[in-house]
């Protein structure tokens, strides 16, 4: 419980926090959150805020493999050990979920900052809940529920990697949850994700910026990937989605992005020759369902595309396949689809384009240009 000083830090830097149904503060540790309740709760769990954790992965490092530059087959400098956190699986009671967020508010009136994240300097204090003039009354929920929301959970990289996984940690209540609070616009194609773990329809509870729920019995999966994918992610979502699917013939795919509104390469059509002359298809995901997008990249040996959702389903690639990512200007790096890559056992290698305009939009987001000749060369040494 907060204590009049914190409360009062906590409104002073939020000054909505005055505003009715508003948070009063926020919790940093949801761990130790749950322990001092579990020291203040009777034995009988029935009554209280009555929370627990139970461990699904602890803390580790991960191992990155090695990236290389298609250009010259130079290994590229960059991290290679990484920390991942802990994925644990909360069970609350009196807790509210919030806004197409998905922030999970506690008994008590606090945020839960590690149910979350904010790609932002402020950190959680930058969350939209702390920017909030309105908090609709909570919809009790009668019953069993888990929460899958999360920020940009239905753009299809952040719903692969930070949502599905979190199934892992409900695995063995899937069965017995009554319902999935999921984010109001999924799409079609994620819903079907969902119907490859059994989850069906009727069992999602959708999630808008102006709900807020309160279930009576909440599971929250915390937080367990992200920009350092661990490799249990990737064996998960094929044993789940792929099942037993036999092996079929591999092949070599480019994932074109050319009905994408950015990160376009505006030379494409001046690659698909030397695309076709290393015997590479040509897909777009946009045109697949979501089991057929698994099934081709589980069928492929090397993938090649622009930085973008689509390479996302190198998740579903067999160890040993090559992952060659090209990437818009030289000023960006290699990381987020490396880390999918070695998730998934891969080799990773990565070539820069040149942006092809001057609008304001950053480095990471432009359309942009592949000389085709350094295209080819690249494919020749890539391939081998």
């Amino acid at each position: 419980m907060l204590n009049i000083v914190e409360l009062l830090a906590h409104a002073a830097r939020h000054p909505r926090a005055i505003l009715p149904g508003a948070p009063r503060g926020i919790i940093n540790d949801a761990s130790a959150w749950v322990h001092a309740c579990r020291a203040k709760t009777p034995a009988d769990l029935r009554r209280g805020p009555a929370a627990a954790i139970y461990p699904f992965a602890e803390q580790s490092l991960l191992n990155l493999t090695p990236a290389r530059d298609a250009r010259n087959g130079n290994w590229i400098a960059l991290d290679r050990v990484m920390p991942v956190p802990a994925a644990n699986l909360y069970f609350l009671r009196g807790a509210r979920v919030i806004g197409n967020e998905g922030a999970v508010i506690s008994s008590d009136n606090r945020v839960f900052s590690e149910f979350t994240y904010v790609d932002d300097a402020g950190g959680i204090h930058s969350h939209a809940i702390f920017r909030r003039r309105r908090f609709p009354r909570a919809a009790p929920l009668r019953g069993w529920y888990a929460t899958l929301c999360y920020p940009s959970a239905a753009a299809y990289f952040h719903w692969l990697v930070e949502c599905l996984p979190r199934l892992a940690l409900l695995e063995k209540y899937l069965d017995s949850i009554d319902g999935f609070i999921v984010p109001a616009n999924i799409e079609s194609g994620l819903k079907q994700s969902l119907a490859a773990f059994g989850i069906d329809e009727n069992r999602l509870v959708y999630q808008d910026v102006g709900s807020q729920y309160a279930p009576e019995h909440l599971l929250v999966p915390a937080y367990c990937a992200g920009r350092n994918i661990p490799p249990w992610v990737s064996a998960f979502l094929r044993n789940r989605v792929l099942k037993d699917r036999p092996s079929a013939a591999r092949q070599r795919i480019y994932v074109s992005r050319a009905d994408a509104g950015k990160r376009r390469i505006v030379n494409e059509n001046a690659l698909l020759p030397i695309l076709a002359r290393h015997h590479i298809k040509v897909i777009r995901p946009s045109e697949l369902s979501f089991i057929a997008q698994a099934e081709c990249f589980d069928d492929a040996d090397f993938v090649i595309g622009p930085h973008g959702a689509g390479l996302t389903n190198a998740l579903f690639c067999r160890s040993g396949s090559k992952i060659l990512e090209l990437l818009p200007s030289p000023s960006v790096k290699p990381g987020t689809f490396h880390s999918v890559s070695s998730a998934a056992g891969a080799d990773y290698w990565c070539m820069h384009g040149e942006r092809s305009d001057a609008s304001n939009m950053p480095d990471v987001h432009a359309d942009f240009f592949i000389e085709p000749t350094n295209f080819d060369h690249a494919l020749q040494r890539v391939l081998g």
